[in-house]
């Protein structure tokens, strides 16, 4: 079955027992991670590993975010030569201090830089009251993360997260519930020339403008923070049949993180999937939607929503992921059925954005995150999660078509993370299914074809979720027959 990672899941809240009525997983464990991200750490090889675990069968009372010191955990050197076969490190040397609850079904997960060290991460979940999180995090000079709850000096943070669902539609309204629920994340920090350039239109706000960067009420760097509702798998039982399902955004500032009516904008028929930032603009990527979808909408802070018509270019059913090239003139949209990465060109993309169609490459099933490795001097390459196939996917921009496919990764790869150093790169890749974390290098990024898989990182969860007598759990040899 292919696994959709959207509200499929919601279905077992009623009947799967917590193992604790208070605690997360284990801080040393990953329990289906969703969403990733990658930081690097001066003076360090390897940098720390951020990881959003989405809890789905509700084992544990709560989600978690974790963040991995990669520098401790045992990972080859990138590029070296492959002789003993791929690395199982199971041991994920994460203490209390570098994990933190969150609600059930996290989505993707974004990182704001403060400055040297400093981050907050976001986190959508598709939880009871449709929370989403901002989580502070730490890098010592070591390498050494530390992740504690914003606004609270928690490692529990379930209590700070806000809930985006409108207050119209935290009951009923007009016998109907909020049919949409929290997924995507991206973030754009705000440049400026005035201050005004970091308050609403008219709005003498606390913000001040320094060095062309908007600080917020907190001293720090400010972020517009942008979050995609896409639809629940009974929206249409909610909705009534024949109504038709209006898509939302939800934009929100990172000094202030609370949802208020004026946070949200409209983006028309259908809902949103994953959202790519840049500057005052988005692009918002679309689900299904009979008798076409939406596949890509351009949006600004001004709730200014532009239509592509990408959907009349290239038929695919609906639009997953996306991602911006490295020099903001492309863009990299991921389509299922059938199977596609599309790329479109971007004009003018600091003004009003203009999307011309180029082409589609066919990928590997199910596929649904993408991320670019930047090449100086050369075109892009671009990493697709691929999650039926159990593969990622490296398209080459100069080529214009698929250079590797690196497969046996494990069970339903999903979230996507880059480490970019000089000319090599190193991809994390969530396996959703399993609960690891495989990892591949690219030794030359010259040569692409050289994509191998190194190492997995954590323990596999087949034994907790099918039990230990099954097959699964068997063939992982984490269970004893």
């Amino acid at each position: 079955m292919k696994p959709t990672f959207l509200f499929p899941l919601v279905l077992l809240l009623a009947g799967c027992p917590s193992t604790n009525d208070e605690e997360g997983p284990p801080p040393d464990r990953l329990y289906f991670p969703a969403g990733l991200a990658h930081v690097a750490v001066p003076g360090k090889a390897e940098g720390v590993l951020f990881v959003a675990n989405a809890n789905s069968d509700k084992r544990y009372a709560t989600g978690s975010v974790v963040a991995l010191p990669l520098d401790l955990l045992g990972l080859p050197p990138l590029g070296a030569p492959v002789t003993t076969g791929v690395k199982q490190l199971t041991e994920l040397e994460v203490d209390a201090s570098q994990s933190v609850q969150v609600a059930s079904f996290a989505g993707e997960l974004a990182v704001q830089t403060l400055g040297t060290g400093a981050y907050r991460l976001y986190v959508p979940t598709r939880s009871e009251g449709m929370r989403a999180y901002q989580v502070l995090a730490s890098v010592s000079a070591d390498g050494v993360p530390a992740l504690s709850c914003a606004g609270e000096a928690s490692q529990n943070c379930t209590n700070t997260g806000i809930t985006l669902t409108p207050t119209n539609f935290e009951g009923a309204d007009a016998g109907s519930q909020w049919a949409l629920t929290p997924y995507g994340v991206a973030t754009a920090p705000r440049a400026c020339t005035a201050k005004s350039d970091c308050c609403v239109a008219g709005d003498d706000c606390a913000r001040t403008c320094a060095a062309g960067v908007c600080l917020g009420t907190d001293g720090a760097p400010y972020a517009d923070v942008w979050m995609t509702y896409a639809s629940r798998s009974d929206a249409q039982t909610l909705l009534g049949v024949g109504r038709g399902l209006t898509g939302y955004l939800a934009r929100l500032d990172s000094d202030d993180f609370t949802f208020k009516s004026e946070n949200l904008v409209a983006i028309g028929s259908g809902s949103a999937n994953s959202v790519a930032a840049f500057g005052s603009w988005v692009y918002v990527t679309g689900r299904l939607l009979n008798p076409a979808p939406n596949l890509l909408r351009i949006v600004n802070r001004d709730q200014v929503v532009l239509t592509t018509s990408l959907e009349s270019l290239y038929r695919v059913s609906d639009s997953r992921g996306v991602a911006l090239s490295s020099d903001r003139k492309r863009l990299f949209v991921v389509g299922r059925v059938p199977d596609t990465l599309m790329v479109a060109s971007i004009s003018d993309p600091s003004g009003v954005p203009v999307l011309n169609f180029v082409h589609a490459v066919n990928l590997p099933d199910a596929p649904n995150e993408v991320r670019v490795i930047a090449r100086p001097g050369r075109g892009d390459l671009v990493a697709v999660s691929c999650t039926s196939a159990g593969s990622v996917a490296l398209y080459d921009e100069d080529v214009g078509d698929l250079v590797a496919v690196v497969g046996g990764l494990g069970s339903q790869p999903f979230g996507l993370a880059v480490d970019v150093r000089l000319n090599a790169a190193r991809i994390y890749v969530g396996n959703f299914g399993d609960g690891r974390i495989a990892v591949i290098d690219v030794p030359d990024l010259d040569r692409p074809q050289g994509a191998r898989l190194v190492a997995h990182l954590g323990e596999q969860q087949v034994c907790l979720t099918r039990g230990s007598a099954s097959p699964g759990c068997l063939a992982s040899k984490e269970g004893t027959p």
